[in-house]
């Protein structure tokens, strides 16, 4: 699995973070497939976003304890549109929340 870090510090804005990073998919035309949290990540808000049509799922993790956030693609999971998106997807996250 690929794992992939973004530049920001979720601390005291989690609520924020969440909904910039469904604003990010959505402005790059994913839907969400799954919204959960992960059990080795106590606190964490975790998505799986598709593009329609395609095959493949990119997953976000928000992990505020941790103060981190961060992609993560599957191997068995990867897709062209995955690469493309992926490095445009965190730009526009990082400079969104950074600007909070």
């Amino acid at each position: 699995m690929e794992k992939i870090e973004v530049a920001v510090n979720p601390a005291g804005r989690e609520g924020q973070f969440a909904a910039l990073i469904e604003a990010a998919a959505d402005h790059y035309g994913l839907q969400i497939r799954m919204r959960g949290s992960l059990r080795t990540y106590s606190g964490s808000k975790h998505w799986h976003f598709q593009k329609p049509g395609e095959r493949g799922t990119l997953e976000v993790t928000l992990w505020p304890a941790g103060n981190r956030v961060w992609f993560s693609v599957q191997a068995g999971r990867r897709a062209v549109w995955i690469a493309e998106i992926l490095p445009l997807m965190k730009a526009w996250i990082e400079r969104h929340l950074s600007q909070g």
